[in-house]
């Protein structure tokens, strides 16, 4: 038989098997591809034999070692089905990253950087620079900040004003208006500020800012933007230093905050009420009752992959923040060598009720990765929607995890160590050790 009439009859059974299982977008990508005409693969229907029992008449008798050929294509065990409400789609892979023009790269080292606002971009340098660029990505403005090299900046926009904030090496928040002309300067805490995100008030011009530092504390300030007065109303003091945080907001509106710390493994969620830090649940990480710490958090994130946003929605005050709700996870990146792992959470209802339980029974998923890591690895986990996975940052490269297959692979092959990354809407942006700093975009494919 030629090699002609065998690639021929391949593609005809390739395509029953695609129309006979629903698999519409694939098989009409596969007959462009192929140039099959759709008359052959319905006219095959009654000539040919189906895909699947020419295969199963092939490994009829090697049925077992074929299955343990099988199991190998995967790190992980079979995956065991999760609850409906648990939205956990398997990757896009028509989305493609395409490469955006930045108008100025920094000139140094990247400490930092996010996406912030209307896609708006932060970078932090070595040199004590904090380059502010526009959602076209063009620099709007380059500071100088005098109080040392910047871990965190980024921008406050509400009302249709915006604001912009660096934090220096000294635990101090500063702000600038609109024209980057400064307004105050007040201390956050006693050292660098490690993370810092803002809940704004509904009512009035008043907003949370959340943050924490290398001094070990947890604290939330009120800050009055039209008197630019700020206060602290909680303050929280950690045994270790805090290894990731994030807030995020119930349906209800009431202020989140995910929190772990160094040599413990659980996860401490936090409710803001009535200006005060409750704490309402603790999820272990490992089913080991008997301790608290079998491996550090290098990073975390709230996974978001529902597209349920409207521009009603994207009016709102605290669009930035995740909204929690029945059936939200969080992700978690560990500390395991030579190969991170990746615990998926399920996060229970929140509300502002106090309790010191321990939950054990959260975990959705603890997956091996082929991402590798020492122990002196510092790891930047994303959720990214318009992929539907996630994207962490490492020591070796940039790369992508299908969590519903629980599947990784490098995502761009340069295997630069990451220094900073951040996922928001459809851009995505790295910087490198090497001080370069690349901004992409997801495009559906053609």
């Amino acid at each position: 038989m030629g090699s002609t009439t065998a690639e021929k009859l391949s593609e005809i059974l390739v395509a029953q098997y695609l129309a006979k299982h629903g698999y519409d977008g694939a098989l009409l990508n596969f007959l462009k591809e192929s140039d099959l005409s759709r008359s052959a693969v319905q006219i095959g229907n009654d000539n040919f034999e189906d895909l699947e029992e020419i295969v199963a008449e092939r490994i009829e008798f090697n049925e077992t070692k074929i299955n343990a050929q099988l199991a190998n294509l995967s790190l992980n065990d079979a995956i065991a089905p999760l609850d409906p409400k648990f939205y956990l789609p398997s990757w896009d892979h028509t989305q493609n990253l395409v490469t955006a023009d930045i108008t100025q790269q920094p000139a140094s080292l990247a400490v930092d950087l996010s996406f912030t606002g209307d896609s708006q971009l932060s970078v932090s340098t070595v040199d004590r620079n904090v380059y502010y660029y526009g959602s076209d990505l063009n620099l709007a403005k380059k500071l100088k900040i005098n109080s040392g090299v910047v871990k965190r900046c980024g921008t406050l926009s509400r009302d249709n004003e915006t604001w912009y904030f660096a934090c220096g090496m000294h635990g101090n928040l500063t702000i600038f208006d609109n024209n980057f002309q400064f307004l105050v300067e007040h201390q956050l805490h006693t050292r660098i500020v490690k993370d810092v995100d803002f809940y704004h008030h509904k009512e009035t011009s008043k907003c949370y800012c959340f943050s924490s530092g290398l001094d070990n504390y947890v604290k939330v300030h009120l800050i009055d933007l039209k008197t630019l007065t700020t206060t602290l109303v909680a303050s929280l003091k950690l045994t270790t230093s805090c290894t990731s945080f994030q807030v995020a907001q119930t349906k209800e509106e009431l202020p989140v905050l995910l929190l772990t710390h160094q040599d413990h493994s659980q996860l401490f969620i936090y409710a803001l009420n009535e200006d005060q830090l409750v704490e309402t649940h603790k999820l272990a990480m490992s089913n080991a009752q008997f301790s608290s710490h079998s491996f550090n958090v290098q990073s975390s994130c709230i996974l978001s992959f529902r597209d349920n946003r409207t521009d009603t929605n994207r009016e709102q005050l605290n669009f930035h923040l995740p909204v929690l709700e029945d059936g939200s996870m969080v992700a978690i990146a560990t500390s395991h060598v030579p190969y991170m792992r990746v615990i998926i959470l399920e996060l229970p209802i929140i509300t502002s009720q106090s309790t010191s339980r321990i939950h054990y029974d959260k975990i959705l998923r603890n997956m091996a990765t082929m991402i590798p890591q020492d122990s002196f690895s510092s790891a930047i986990l994303k959720s990214c929607r318009p992929s539907r996975g996630l994207i962490v940052g490492s020591d070796f490269g940039v790369y992508g995890i299908d969590v519903a297959n629980c599947d990784s692979w490098p995502l761009i092959q340069e295997g630069k160590r990451v220094k900073a990354l951040d996922a928001f809407q459809d851009r995505l942006a790295i910087a490198y050790a090497n001080s370069q700093v690349d901004v992409f975009y997801w495009r559906q494919e053609a």
